[in-house]
């Protein structure tokens, strides 16, 4: 019969079978085993666009049409965010630059079904050079201790600025520290953790058990995944 390859796990080569499409063991040679190493590269990059969770409930609050107008926000700063900000690292291994694409995607709650409005960017692991070359997409900083950090920061510095544009006077935002308390305009040396929707405390105390019975659920999901896969 013709000679044909079949591709199989290490763990077949020790017992010295494997197990065909049928369910049957198809027993070979050690001998007939080629090993080879295959490299394999991410077919696309993935980022996620959050924000403090207040944003979510504050969207979730709003009349319909107000509710597409902040949903429609989002995707356009999540357009910008690609154009001003990640697009100058997508070069190739030599650090030269071209063209790429992407793709957006918004969900507005979590597994658990709270609002939780998050957008997905994909962009494709391909980039086309000037000379009509293509090659694979690297990102060296992506290693880096702070680049997420900074990338986070002027992603919600573009959001807090359109938001309070578009929704200030009824959704007013506010910097909070670390321990979570708020920081006034005219506080000198306060270290801005993050911005959110100036809720009371009352609103911001459920918002807060909510989202951590979240990370919770979502933490334990992780795990089961982990030991499954």
């Amino acid at each position: 019969p013709k000679n044909f390859y079949i591709n199989i796990t290490q763990k077949d080569v020790e017992n010295g079978f494997y197990v065909n499409k049928a369910g049957k063991k198809v027993e070979f040679k050690k001998n007939d085993v080629r090993e080879t190493v295959e490299t394999k590269r991410k077919t696309g990059i993935e980022f996620v666009l959050t924000q403090d969770h207040t944003f979510s409930y504050a969207i979730a609050m709003m009349p319909e049409e107000k509710r597409k107008q902040a949903e429609k926000m989002m995707m356009d700063l999540a357009e910008r965010s690609y154009n001003e900000i990640f697009k100058e690292y997508l070069t190739d291994h030599a650090g030269n630059e071209g063209k790429s694409a992407y793709y957006l995607y918004y969900h507005n709650d979590s597994r658990q079904g709270l609002p939780f409005s998050h957008i997905h960017m994909k962009i494709p692991n391909i980039l086309e050079l000037p000379n009509g070359e293509i090659r694979a997409i690297e990102i060296p900083e992506i290693t880096q201790k702070d680049f997420h950090k900074k990338l986070d920061a002027m992603y919600k510095s573009m959001l807090v600025q359109e938001w309070n544009k578009q929704f200030g006077d009824e959704f007013p935002v506010e910097a909070y520290d670390k321990k979570g308390k708020s920081i006034k305009e005219n506080s000198l040396g306060a270290e801005i953790k993050d911005w959110r929707v100036a809720f009371d405390k009352e609103s911001l105390d459920k918002i807060k058990k909510s989202t951590k019975a979240r990370d919770m659920i979502d933490s334990h999901i992780e795990q089961e995944k982990k030991t499954l896969f």
